[in-house]
């Protein structure tokens, strides 16, 4: 909140505050640009608009810097104006506008725009000035999101594709120690990070076997790629179910949707088609990051926000096949206009009703639970938020809900903790201490001490 702590941006991580030392934190954000991006905004204002506006200004930056980008490479004016129009309707972007924690997305969209734009530059004129705003700008991207880490990938992916450099001559030593270089602002980044939080790159699927692992690696690439062909329901939870059973139906499909990919890819490779070889490997670079890093529960595995970056390339991809349509005859010219303002309307007709659920915690988790009513964690929290506001009957009854629908959930204890809560405000006791009892008998979780306070206190 003070520009006093200025120094934190860069000695301190996200969630330090709620955690009291980032080196005991169980989200070991390092994000540098995030903090200061939060800390500018504050000093604006402390209203909720301000932390919009700001995410709206870079929308507006990541959809412009994406369309230059497109333009750049592929020297089409249709083509970037349509990857960029479909990258701005997508339904699923609007949840990252709308949330401003998650403008770590935007960032890293913006400074990896840029990191292509003065790599195209740099091949185009050889200017070394280029070359080094490439390594600065990358530098950022590391800065402001993980997955940055791959974008020298998608260089090599741009000098293969279109500027027609071989493989062979990527190797000599004047190309290969371009890329090298990269490595010393990697090595920056993981040495702060670690000073600072001290922990690795990789996930922690801490509940997961290894084969349980690799299934949701392979089942959630599938359900990435179906959310954004239909990306109806929106919200800010997902249920995925851990599971070990490679003979199934749904891993079935989700292998044959790898594997579909993996084949396109090649061939697009192969017949030299560069703008769909490149979108490819946008997508599978991108969302490979979030599979590689992926950590949590299966509660914290299926975000919207995770495919905000992989979606230019799937947006490119459309555009490809609009700009085909539009330009190849009059018939596929009408059927491409007819489709392109269909699925804006949808997008729409999705979006804007959408809009209205960010209005406050308590609308957001009653729409989350409209579709999800299986979502403990959200039911939970709107537990919590009622118990806050006074309305204690409406607390109970989501508790109560709770363990009626899952009395093994992992969190239980919180569901037993709350009723005790409620017991207590009423001035019941024994009933509350009925409640805490049982809710010490279920915790597992270190932060379960406090239902141990709650008895102690009673």
């Amino acid at each position: 909140r003070s520009l006093k702590y200025l120094p934190k941006v860069v000695t301190g991580c996200l969630w330090e505050f709620a955690d009291g030392a980032c080196d005991k934190t169980n989200y070991p954000y390092y994000r540098p640009v995030q903090t200061l991006s939060i800390m500018l905004t504050y000093q604006i204002s402390s209203r909720p608009w301000s932390f919009h506006l700001v995410n709206l200004l870079y929308f507006f930056a990541a959809s412009s810097l994406v369309y230059l980008v497109t333009r750049l490479l592929t020297k089409k004016l249709l083509l970037a104006f349509l990857t960029a129009i479909l990258f701005i309707i997508h339904p699923i972007n609007s949840g990252v506008v709308n949330w401003p924690s998650a403008l770590s997305e935007l960032t890293l969209v913006m400074c990896a725009s840029l990191v292509l734009i003065f790599h195209i530059k740099y091949r185009e004129t050889g200017s070394s000035r280029n070359l080094w705003l490439v390594y600065l700008l990358y530098s950022i991207a590391i800065l402001s999101k993980e997955p940055a880490i791959l974008l020298p990938i998608v260089l090599v992916s741009i000098d293969i594709f279109f500027f027609k450099i071989s493989i062979k001559r990527l190797l000599y030593v004047d190309e290969l120690k371009k890329y090298l270089f990269f490595a010393v602002p990697l090595l920056a980044y993981l040495f702060m990070k670690t000073a600072v939080v001290g922990s690795s790159l990789g996930g922690n699927l801490a509940s997961f076997t290894f084969i349980e692992s690799i299934h949701a690696r392979f089942t959630l690439f599938a359900q990435y790629l179906g959310k954004l062909f239909y990306p109806h329901p929106l919200s800010i939870f997902h249920p995925f179910e851990k599971s070990s059973d490679f003979l199934s139906f749904n891993f079935f499909i989700s292998f044959l949707v790898a594997v579909l990919f993996v084949v396109f890819l090649f061939v697009f490779i192969k017949t030299r088609k560069s703008i769909l070889a490149f979108a490819f490997l946008w997508f599978a670079v991108f969302l490979s990051a979030v599979l590689i890093f992926l950590t949590g529960e299966p509660d914290h595995m299926l975000f919207e926000r995770f495919v905000f970056v992989p979606s230019i390339g799937f947006s490119l991809i459309v555009a490809q096949g609009f700009s085909y349509a539009l330009n190849h005859s009059p018939i596929t010219k009408y059927i491409g206009v007819a489709t392109l303002i269909f699925i804006t309307i949808a997008s729409w007709l999705i979006v804007f009703p959408r809009n209205s659920d960010w209005k406050n915690e308590e609308v957001m988790y009653a729409a989350t639970l409209r579709h999800y009513p299986d979502a403990h964690e959200i039911r939970r929290n709107l537990g919590e938020l009622y118990l806050r506001k006074g309305e204690y009957e409406k607390a109970k009854t989501e508790w109560e809900e709770i363990i009626r629908r899952d009395k093994s959930w992992k969190d239980i204890t919180m569901a037993y903790k709350g009723l005790g809560d409620y017991y207590r405000v009423q001035g019941d006791t024994e009933t509350a201490l009925q409640y805490y009892l049982q809710a010490a008998e279920t915790g597992f979780s270190p932060r379960d001490y406090v239902t141990y306070n709650d008895v102690g206190v009673i």
